[in-house]
């Protein structure tokens, strides 16, 4: 019984959990601390005019450049936008890889989408403002996609989903060896992901594990670059908030062959199995008395969610041109800068030149007055 009930003992997934305080060296550098990994970056302007040229510069290198017809992507159903590149952004000694698209094949799509690791590249809320303003306008750029991930350290990935049960999920779809786990479509607006990160990075199996949590998000509610980077949004869903956990005193009550069902398959597959086996009715009443809400690990992931934005404060920025972009209806995108690009691409590229940043300090009597 105890070796049974041991099997889900959650809590070795809390110990487990990397946090600032880890010892990281020899890590590679994905395999980190940070709270969010890959994010999806949606602009209404056009890229930098040394980026559309394919020019570098002292912060951006272009690394690939790709054009593909609009026809030929219609036609073949393949590429949604005909430009293409992939950057390296200089942030000091280090830098950031960047793949940007543009040019859509269809008007209801915004002109511009970055993709970017913000754990590959262990950037901070500042070097992120500063990478994307580097590749379009900050005011113009908005977060469209996150995958916000935790990493533990000497759990397996099936170790770590015979613990969990995710509420609402579909089956736990299992790829590969070493195996990954997931639950949702890549185009539903969450997919939960469970896989062997230090595997995929060339260490020993069952060393280092991911979850993670790719979210969509809406257009209405999408937030800019610099509310992200701030940390004044947040989804209205917690990345973690539909994991549960099973209650150990109650799982201990359960029929020796339930239990040792749910041993091997894993406490989501396994209910899901019991369900389709008994009656939905009974199914529900199981859950109802064996899941908890794993709050043990949102509380975690939001930790690390504060240590990274207090790891680099941004600073308040005054853009000497406004931002009158609007994000509610794609198809009525208007860009401030349209008419200004259309100057600055007229000249050669000797003349090309950022759109000024400066911080600046803010007062409280500003805020209060709304200024």
């Amino acid at each position: 019984m105890s070796s049974q009930a041991g099997a889900y003992n959650h809590k070795g997934i809390l110990s487990s959990v990397l946090t600032p305080n880890n010892h990281h060296a020899g890590l590679p550098p994905s395999i980190n601390s940070i709270p969010y990994d890959k994010v999806t970056i949606y602009s209404c302007s056009v890229p930098r005019a040394w980026i559309v040229r394919g020019i570098d510069n002292e912060t951006v290198r272009i690394v690939s450049h790709r054009y593909i017809p609009h026809e030929w992507s219609r036609e073949h159903h393949r590429c949604l936008y005909a430009h293409s590149a992939s950057a390296n952004v200089i942030i000091g000694a280090r830098s950031c890889r960047a793949f940007i698209a543009w040019d859509p094949n269809y008007r209801r799509m915004l002109m511009t989408r970055i993709n970017l690791s913000i754990a590959a590249s262990a950037l901070t809320p500042a070097d992120l403002l500063q990478v994307v303003d580097s590749i379009v306008p900050a005011q113009c750029a908005r977060v469209g996609c996150v995958e916000c991930k935790l990493d533990l350290q000497g759990i397996g990935a099936g170790d770590a989903m015979r613990m969990l049960y995710l509420k609402n999920g579909r089956d736990m779809r299992r790829y590969g060896e070493p195996a990954a786990y997931y639950c949702g479509s890549s185009k539903s607006p969450r997919q939960f992901i469970c896989y062997d990160k230090g595997a995929e990075r060339g260490l020993d199996e069952g060393q280092y594990t991911r979850l993670e949590m790719r979210q969509r998000i809406e257009n209405a509610q999408r937030p800019t670059v610099e509310q992200f980077a701030r940390g004044e949004w947040s989804h209205r869903h917690h990345p973690f908030g539909n994991i549960r956990v099973a209650d150990e005193q109650e799982l201990q009550k359960l029929h020796p062959l339930t239990r040792k069902a749910f041993m091997r398959k894993g406490l989501h597959q396994g209910l899901r199995d019991y369900q389709r086996r008994h009656s939905v009715s009974r199914a529900n009443r199981m859950k109802k008395d064996l899941l908890r809400p794993f709050t043990e690990l949102m509380d975690a992931w939001d930790d690390l969610r504060a240590a990274w934005h207090a790891s680099a404060p941004v600073p308040c920025l005054v853009y000497e041109r406004p931002s009158t972009c609007s994000f509610t209806r794609p198809s009525a995108f208007v860009c401030p800068y349209a008419e200004a690009w259309a100057e600055v691409l007229a000249f050669p590229s000797a003349h090309l030149s950022a759109i000024n940043v400066r911080p600046c300090a803010v007062s409280a009597g500003s805020m209060s007055s709304g200024r």
